[in-house]
């Protein structure tokens, strides 16, 4: 890993404009609700790239089209930013919130077309997120989106 002094907000202005072609012609809206107050912290750049472009395109597939919408907020709290990616799309059932983070799972649901994947993105984007002493999880019902977050310390 290259660490560097980051600002997370720069971060996910630079992953949504990585997107915003794919948002756009699938018809969903993209809303950033940034912290101003977030500071700058030591971490890969690249790295949490990867990690914020993963979930927003992850949203982006199992969203409606012409009806989705992904909210991306930050929060700093007692050395802490937290990144929260939600969604208005399909929602992952609580039997299987639990294995989404392991390599190659996909939640088999036959009454939610499903686009493919390889089954990484998640496993990969916790990898990434572990080895800057983080936290991921999500919050999720079938039929009312999903809710990805992040805790990153700052040090």
């Amino acid at each position: 890993m290259t660490k560097e002094k980051v600002d997370i907000q720069d971060i996910i202005k630079d992953s949504i404009e990585t997107l915003y072609q794919q948002a756009k012609e699938k018809g969903i809206k993209i809303v950033f609700i940034p912290d101003r107050f977030a500071p700058k912290f030591e971490a890969d750049r690249d790295k949490l790239i990867q990690v914020v472009v993963n979930l927003i395109s992850n949203a982006i597939k199992y969203c409606e089209a012409d009806r989705g919408e992904i909210q991306i907020a930050t929060h700093y709290v007692e050395g802490a930013i937290y990144t929260s990616i939600q969604d208005n799309g399909a929602g992952i059932a609580k039997e299987f919130q639990r294995l989404i983070f392991d390599k190659f799972f996909q939640a088999e649901d036959q009454t939610i077309k499903k686009p493919k994947g390889s089954g990484l993105g998640l496993a990969i984007s916790k990898k990434i997120v572990e080895l800057h002493q983080g936290q991921i999880w999500v919050e999720s019902e079938v039929g009312h989106g999903s809710k990805f977050t992040f805790m990153l310390p700052v040090f």
